[in-house]
């Protein structure tokens, strides 16, 4: 059953995975489709000076979401490098800032990407190389994403 996120909870769900789940990569989060959800997210991340708050509506492949992890953490990019380079720049990036998590409202619009697990192998590939972890945000969890998640056993479903 999900529930409305509220502020004092998601803060208090995702610092308890912070500090419980070292070993763990991912945190799936799963609330109503309300729109205080998206607000509830970026105050949290504009609290946390660690934390990078991303909305995935628009991430269809793998270079679309690198080129928007690279914008959302500011650093500026030239489109046209290959897919190695650009992972290579925000892993050092990610370590520059200090960057501890990333949280990624609409985590079910990954749906749409036909590469799910080329995507997931990105985020495992960024946390083995940074220690950066992922909370994932979403209203519902489709049947490939489910797949996804089932397979890997780092996944912990906190709502």
């Amino acid at each position: 059953m999900s529930q409305q996120l509220s502020y004092d909870k998601t803060h208090l769900i995702i610092s308890n995975f912070l500090n419980e789940s070292n070993d763990k990569v991912f945190c799936f989060l799963k609330a109503e489709h309300t729109t205080g959800n998206s607000f509830v997210l970026k105050r949290y991340c504009k609290d946390n000076g660690h934390a990078i708050y991303m909305n995935l509506k628009s991430a269809r492949s793998t270079k679309t979401l690198i080129l928007q992890l690279l914008h959302a953490i500011e650093v500026p990019f030239v489109k046209q490098y290959q897919n190695d380079y650009l992972v290579h720049l925000l892993c050092s990036e990610i370590a520059k800032k200090k960057i501890s998590h990333f949280v990624f409202d609409d985590i079910q619009e990954l749906e749409a990407s036909s590469n799910i697990s080329e995507i997931f192998e990105l985020f495992r590939y960024i946390n083995i190389n940074t220690d950066v972890q992922f909370i994932c945000v979403g209203f519902s969890m489709t049947a490939s994403l489910s797949a996804e998640i089932t397979r890997r056993s780092e996944f912990l479903n906190v709502i």
